[in-house]
């Protein structure tokens, strides 16, 4: 008995005894081995840029991005054939070939890494590196299309900024309205040759096949964004050069991933019945490690919403109180939670009445004094861009 007591008791010590280095571990490994959340040293300095990379830097993939969303709107999108069931660079077509990137590849990684001390401890990027393509085509092709999603996402955050007439929005997502889905398209075709796949959402969820792109469903808790409304499921980009190397911040505000669907509209409009939406997060869910990491930048984003955000999920009180008022209702009796459906709802209510074209119309010019342009395809207090617009906002010196 005292054996089985002494055993017992000793077992509980190891288990205490590896808690604790697990949770060492996951503490030091964090972001994949961020050793605080920017990366920097804890003393007083000068004010940081918003970005990692260089004002030249910046300015080069802002140019290269205009470039990029040119070609994407030009394109003439071809579905790869049903016949093919691993998607390799031969089954894609990619309007950004002319687009070079010579200029921009010679970026300092090391100083880009999202954790420059640990990233090359990871043993998931051992495996990682042991088990990586040795294909010279398909690395080029990766690395030229990660390139060239990278400038559009900084010429589209020019574009937002510009049209939102704000130097910066560091958090919250772009609801993009398309008229053929070019920039859905090349985001998925880059997902499709990263895993092989020729239809993503049919990707395993717990398991990620590539730490380049993966899928991340929001029904099965992989993203906490327009559940319901994502036929297609959703997928994640991680900023990642080799399969072995760690997360760069390569984004605009030093992100490292972007998340990015297909969403059906709010209410189907007449505008149309699908929409893109892009949101660039400081972290992915490419390894445990980051998916943890993620978990907490998640819990930690929930406790404050600057007001400078931008987020889907955010309805402005003055909006929701109008839409009470107009339909004589109580502000906590209000159950739609999209603005597009806010219009739709009084459209209908007042359908029978005179004065359903002023109140629909009053409602609208109340969203547009709030920058909540487009409301009839809006969800919350995300920035929407027209990509049949877009051209026309931005002149970047």
């Amino acid at each position: 008995m005292l054996y089985l007591n002494y055993k017992t008791e000793n077992l509980k010590k190891m288990k205490k005894i590896i808690k604790s280095i697990t949770a060492a571990f996951v503490i030091m490994g964090t972001f994949e081995g961020a050793e605080s959340p920017t990366n920097e040293p804890d003393v007083k300095t000068a004010p940081q840029r918003l970005h990692s990379v260089s004002p030249e830097v910046e300015r080069l993939f802002v140019e290269k991005g205009e470039q990029v969303f040119k070609a994407l709107q030009s394109w003439q999108y071809a579905p790869i054939s049903e016949s093919v069931t691993s998607v390799a660079s031969k089954d894609l077509t990619d309007p950004t070939l002319t687009i070079l990137f010579d200029d921009v590849m010679g970026i300092n990684i090391p100083e880009l890494l999202y954790a420059p001390v640990t990233a090359g401890c990871m043993p998931s990027l051992w495996l990682r590196g042991w088990n990586k393509s040795t294909d010279v085509t398909y690395s080029k092709d990766r690395q030229h299309r990660l390139f060239s999603i990278i400038a559009l996402c900084w010429y589209l955050d020019k574009v937002a900024c510009t049209q939102e007439n704000v130097p910066a929005i560091s958090r919250g997502s772009w609801t993009l309205i398309e008229a053929q889905h070019n920039i859905l398209h090349y985001l998925t075709d880059y997902v499709r040759l990263v895993t092989g796949a020729p239809n993503p959402k049919d990707n395993a969820f717990t398991w990620t096949q590539s730490n380049f792109a993966y899928r991340r469903d929001p029904d099965l808790k992989g993203s906490s964004h327009h559940a319901g409304r994502s036929p297609e499921s959703q997928f994640g980009i991680d900023m990642r050069l080799e399969a072995d190397q760690g997360i760069l911040k390569l984004l605009p505000y030093s992100h490292t991933h972007i998340l990015f669907s297909q969403i059906v509209h709010p209410v189907c409009l007449a505008e149309g019945g699908l929409l893109t939406f892009i949101k660039m997060e400081p972290l992915g869910m490419g390894s445990a490690v980051a998916a943890a990491g993620h978990g907490v930048n998640f819990l930690a984003s929930k406790k404050v919403v600057e007001d400078t955000a931008r987020r889907e999920k955010d309805i402005p009180p003055s909006i929701v109180e109008k839409y009470a008022e107009f339909l004589h209702l109580e502000v906590g009796a209000v159950r739609e939670r999209t603005v597009a459906q806010m219009c739709w709802s009084i459209k209908n209510y007042f359908m029978d009445k005179s004065e359903s074209t002023e109140k629909v119309k009053e409602f609208i010019q109340l969203c547009e004094q709030n920058r909540l342009n487009n409301p009839t395809v809006r969800t919350g207090n995300e920035v929407v861009l027209d990509c049949r617009l877009v051209t026309n906002v931005l002149k970047y010196r």
